[in-house]
């Protein structure tokens, strides 16, 4: 058979046109549906924003003020081009950090040096305290997103933090009781050296790792909740002047709290409660600038988590206890568990 002619046929086989119109149909509609899919959950999270009180993109976009927050914003006084309560967020992070720097610099050594653990152990339990503090920040954020909001959540944890900076500074008075494991004098050198228990250094660390962690996520996204929509320069330079904070809280802590190690206090050669007296002094200013500013405060309520809403469609997906269709009023076809992080990704 001439190859012309079978060429010919193949192309005038009306069969393949319609093989390759369905594979383009297929190919079109399962977009459709991933796209119809995505712009449902940009609508229903625009929807409940505009329900809570916030602008819409068309709101945003218009020269015209009609939201609450973005009216309370333009209210507020200004400082330097800055909302006024700016200066005391800065204030409340360097503090922070000073308090957070300032313990962290010597804690290796009043395991080996003051509570005589093994170089092993100690090494040990800061990684445990590290590990933490790194890893409650994301159960801050589900407080914060899911609960109570960001204000609340920076105070409450603001109170755990200090309560651990508290117990520290306290355990380190050794004579005491309460803390003292054992006692011993020296002839020599005509000091004390007072052994304190392990609970009390223990509680404190587990205590200060939850504060900071519930911190952390909050207060530059706070921050950054205070300025309008139309002050993106002033932002810039906001977070500019937060992150110098942090650096300078973190490098004045390291450089002085061994200094105060070093000094002669309550019968021993070294003070402990005050090298860990001053950071809990610090956190405590932190706190309270933090409450000063309070009535000048953009607070926006919590309008929920990514991780929160994947974890139920992952739940409702897989184990069927509640349908997607139920969770999200969408039909179950099509929507795998990918779909839904894709979605919920490009909403946030």
């Amino acid at each position: 058979m001439d190859s012309s002619l079978v060429t010919e046929e193949v192309m005038e086989n009306p069969e393949n046109d319609k093989c390759k119109e369905c594979s383009d149909s297929d190919r079109y509609d399962g977009g459709r549906r991933k796209s119809s899919l995505l712009e449902d959950g940009v609508r229903r999270r625009s929807s409940v924003l505009e329900s809570r009180g916030f602008p819409t993109s068309e709101q945003q976009n218009s020269s015209k003020i009609t939201d609450d927050y973005e009216r309370k914003r333009a209210s507020v006084k200004r400082v330097f081009g800055f909302p006024i309560s700016i200066p005391f967020i800065i204030s409340n992070e360097f503090c922070e950090r000073f308090s957070y720097y300032g313990m962290r610099t010597i804690l290796t050594i009043y395991f080996t040096k003051k509570l005589l653990v093994e170089e092993e152990e100690a090494t040990l339990w800061f990684h445990e305290y590290a590990a933490l503090c790194y890893a409650t920040p994301l159960l801050g954020a589900i407080i914060a997103d899911v609960f109570i909001g960001k204000f609340l959540t920076i105070l409450f944890m603001s109170m755990i933090y200090i309560a651990g900076n508290a117990v520290m500074a306290l355990s380190a008075v050794g004579q005491w009781g309460l803390f003292n494991k054992e006692s011993s004098y020296d002839n020599t050198t005509g000091f004390w050296d007072h052994v304190p228990k392990m609970w009390g250094p223990l509680l404190a660390l587990h205590l200060i790792a939850l504060g900071t962690g519930g911190i952390k996520p909050c207060v530059s996204s706070f921050g950054g909740d205070q300025f309008k929509t139309s002050e993106g320069v002033q932002l810039q330079r906001f977070f500019s002047m937060f992150y110098f904070s942090i650096n300078a809280g973190s490098v004045i802590a390291t450089l002085l709290t061994p200094e105060l190690r070093g000094m002669k206090c309550l019968g021993e050669a070294t003070c402990y409660p005050l090298a860990f007296g001053v950071p809990a002094f610090f956190m405590v200013i932190a706190t309270g600038a933090f409450l000063i500013a309070s009535r000048w405060y953009i607070k926006i309520p919590p309008l929920g988590n990514p991780l929160i809403d994947v974890a139920k469609v992952t739940w409702a997906t897989f184990f069927g206890k509640e349908s997607p269709e139920k969770l999200y009023g969408v039909s179950h076809e099509g929507l795998s568990f990918l779909t839904h992080f894709h979605r919920f990704s490009n909403i946030f």
